[in-house]
C-alpha cells in the first residue's frame, strides 16, 4: 500500500476531515494514511519518513518546503485539505516536479451555493419585507419593492473555481447580464461559462449584484475604496465572502450608512465579530459568521484521495494547482492585515 502521511495541527481538523469514511476510501484505494499530529507543528518537528510517496495538509499545517522534501525524499504530490495553497506550500515543490492539489473544487461549490442564496434573499428584499423569528412584521407595503434577476446585471471579480460553479448556477434563472472581471482568464474562457469579460471600472458601475470572489493579493488588497463603490449603482448589494481584506472597511461602512449600497458579508477584519461591533448597527447589512464555505468539508479528504488515485495510476487528477495560479492565491498575510 502506498504510504500517505497527512500532517494536520489541529484535533478540531482531525475530527473534522480526518472521518471513519476518509479511512476507509484510504483503504479501499490503496492507501496507508498515517497521521502526525502535534500543536503547534512546524516542519522541523515533521518525522522523516523515506516510504512517504503523497502529503495531506490543511489549514495551520507545518510548511512544505526545502526542509519536508529532505524529511520524505519520495515525496511526489500534495493534497490541501481547504482552498489556498500559498502559505502551505513552497515554490520549490514546483522546482523538484511535485504536483500540487487542492479541495478548493469541494470548498468552491459550497461557497458558490452560499452566494446564490444571499443573491435570491437580496434580490426578493426577503429581510426587509419578510417576517421570520425575531422579527414579528411584514413590510405589506413595500411587498413588491425589488428587482428581478432577469432584469439585473450580476457582477463577478475573480475568475476561480467559485465563481466557475456560481455562473453555472445562475444561468437557468436567466439574469440580465453577468459581467466577470478577471486579471488571468480569457474573454474566450469567461464566454464558455456563459458570461462576458469585461474591465473592473465596467463591472463596478453595471452590477446590481457584485460578487468579491478573488483571491487577496499586492494587486487586490483595499483595491475596493471609495472611489469604487462610488462607481456601483444606487441599491445595488456587494457580497464578500472571499477576504474582508479586498474592500476598505471604513469606505463600506460610509456607504452602508448613507442607506445607498447595501452588502452581504460572510468574513471581517476581526473575527470573531465583537459583539459590540459597530457592523451590527447597519439594517442594510447582512452577515454570516464566515460559514459560507463549511458545508461539505467531510468530502475534502476524500477528494485528494481519490486525486491521489487518478495520479498514481497516470491519469490528470483534479484540483491541480499550477505554479502561475499559485503565485495568484490568497496571501494570508494580507487576508489577516
Amino acid at each position: 500500500m502506498k504510504k500517505i502521511v497527512v500532517l494536520f495541527s489541529s484535533s478540531e481538523y482531525c475530527d473534522m476531515l480526518l472521518t471513519q469514511e476518509a479511512f476507509q476510501i484510504a483503504e479501499s484505494l490503496g492507501f496507508n494514511l498515517q497521521l502526525q499530529y502535534k500543536n503547534p507543528f512546524s516542519v522541523e518537528e515533521v518525522e522523516p519518513d523515506p516510504e512517504a510517496e503523497a502529503v495531506i495538509t490543511t489549514w495551520g499545517s507545518p510548511k512544505c518546503n526545502q526542509v519536508l522534501l529532505e524529511k520524505m525524499p519520495a515525496l511526489k504530490i500534495v493534497g490541501h485539505a481547504a482552498g489556498s495553497v500559498r502559505q502551505i506550500f513552497d515554490p520549490v515543490l514546483y522546482q523538484r516536479g511535485v504536483t500540487v492539489l487542492s479541495a478548493n473544487p469541494v470548498m468552491a461549490h459550497a461557497v458558490a451555493e452560499w452566494s446564490l442564496m444571499m443573491t435570491l434573499l437580496r434580490s426578493r428584499n426577503f429581510f426587509a419585507s419578510s417576517a421570520y423569528p425575531g422579527k414579528k412584521s411584514m413590510d405589506w407595503k413595500n411587498r413588491f419593492n425589488f428587482r428581478d434577476l432577469k432584469t439585473s446585471t450580476l457582477g463577478f471579480w475573480g475568475f476561480g473555481d467559485t465563481t466557475r460553479h456560481l455562473l453555472a448556477m445562475f444561468i437557468p434563472l436567466r439574469p440580465k447580464r453577468m459581467l466577470v472581471a478577471s486579471a488571468h482568464a480569457s474573454e474566450e474562457e469567461i464566454r464558455a461559462a456563459g458570461a462576458e469579460k469585461v474591465s473592473f471600472e465596467m463591472m463596478l458601475g453595471n452590477s446590481q449584484h457584485l460578487h468579491c470572489l478573488v483571491g487577496i493579493n499586492a494587486a487586490n488588497y483595499h483595491k475596493i475604496g471609495a472611489a469604487e463603490l462610488a462607481m456601483m449603482p444606487d441599491g445595488a448589494t456587494i457580497y464578500n465572502c472571499g477576504r474582508a481584506t479586498l474592500i476598505q472597511e471604513a469606505a463600506l461602512l460610509r456607504e452602508l450608512a448613507s442607506g445607498r449600497l447595501h452588502a452581504v458579508l460572510d468574513v471581517f477584519p476581526q473575527e470573531p465579530l465583537p459583539e459590540d461591533s459597530e457592523l451590527f448597527q447597519y439594517p442594510n447589512l447582512i452577515m454570516t459568521p464566515h460559514n459560507a464555505g463549511f458545508p461539505g468539508r467531510e468530502l475534502f479528504v476524500p477528494f485528494l484521495l481519490r486525486q491521489f488515485k487518478r495520479y498514481f495510476q497516470g491519469q490528470k487528477p483534479e484540483g491541480m494547482v499550477p505554479q502561475e495560479r499559485f503565485e495568484a492565491m490568497t496571501d494570508e498575510s494580507l487576508a489577516k492585515k
